[in-house]
């Protein structure tokens, strides 16, 4: 089963997506771009990509500007098995730009520190992502984001991430959030103690508070904290 790692940015070259592309590289790990403009076009944009490369393939996809690779991908394939779902996304432990009654099927539904899908960092097979994709831009998403505006909270956004989260509430048969952080780790909400969270064995990334070793590392609010880290 070939498998594939998609990021998304303006450019190729995006400045931004520089510290992804370099711990690909030492990771040994092969990053493919694809254009997107703004977080809105990753539906469409990534149905047009996926049109180009085989059916059966795998596919995981993370943003650019705000994530880091941290371990090889040789083993992608058994991960993604060890969830059975065709599709798993990243989690994590604040809830985020989601509908409340979407909040609400993860509170009951989820288990692990972390019960929020995040839209930052997905994988999946192929053919099931451009399906779930090609859902999403079938939706009447002005419908969507007025009911969603008209319930809005402090802290957040109608987004691609409100999709993600609404596609996976009504699809719990094939879609399975990372709650354990065994792929993607979202740090949100450790950035307090994350010194003592993060150790390195053998060039791979391993997570201290809950023992696995994730293959991305997502951290977020950038300005803040990213470089810090760094």
């Amino acid at each position: 089963m070939k498998s594939f790692l998609f990021t998304f940015s303006s450019t190729a070259d995006d400045r931004r997506a520089r510290l992804l592309r370099e711990s690909c590289r030492l990771q040994g790990v092969q990053l493919d771009w694809i254009p997107c403009q703004h977080t809105s076009e990753k539906p469409r944009q990534l149905v047009q990509r996926l049109s180009q490369i085989p059916s059966d393939s795998l596919v995981c996809c993370v943003d650019g500007f705000d994530v880091l690779c941290g371990g090889p991908l040789d083993d992608l394939v058994e991960r993604w098995g060890s969830f059975d779902r065709r599709i798993v996304f990243g989690a994590e432990k604040c809830c985020f730009h989601h509908f409340e009654s979407v909040e609400r099927h993860f509170e009951e539904t989820s288990d692990g520190p972390c019960r929020f899908l995040n839209g930052g960092m997905f994988l999946g097979a192929s053919d099931d992502l451009r399906e779930m994709m090609e859902t999403l831009l079938r939706w009447d998403q002005t419908q969507l984001r007025e009911q969603f505006l008209s319930h809005r909270r402090a802290g957040h956004n109608f987004n691609d991430q409100t999709l993600f989260g609404y596609f996976a509430a009504q699809h719990p048969d094939r879609v399975a959030l990372d709650t354990n952080s065994d792929l993607f780790w979202n740090v949100w909400g450790d950035y307090d103690r994350l010194a003592t969270l993060f150790s390195f064995e053998d060039g791979r990334l391993r997570n201290n508070g809950t023992g696995t070793y994730p293959r991305f590392i997502h951290l977020s609010q950038i300005d803040r904290y990213y470089r810090v880290y760094v």
